[in-house]
């Protein structure tokens, strides 16, 4: 599906400080859709250390907006 699935996360970096989990899935990030790995590298490129986006994720089935920062 749409989307990159997050396989882990690693304490002390922006996705656990934003209280991200494994098996959530990325569909956006800042104003950057989401739709595969290319596009969810592209997008994470797009920002600069310590600037704060927000990020949807799905979740069994919801939608979440989470606030990271790079």
């Amino acid at each position: 599906g749409k989307g990159m699935r997050i396989d882990g996360v690693s304490e002390g970096r922006p996705a656990f400080k934003a209280d991200m989990e494994a098996g959530d899935v990325v569909t956006k990030i800042g104003d950057l859709e989401v739709k595969d790995m290319m596009s969810y590298m592209k997008a994470l490129g797009a920002f600069e250390p310590g600037q704060t986006v927000d990020v949807v994720i799905k979740r069994n089935g919801k939608e979440i907006m989470k606030k990271v920062t790079f």
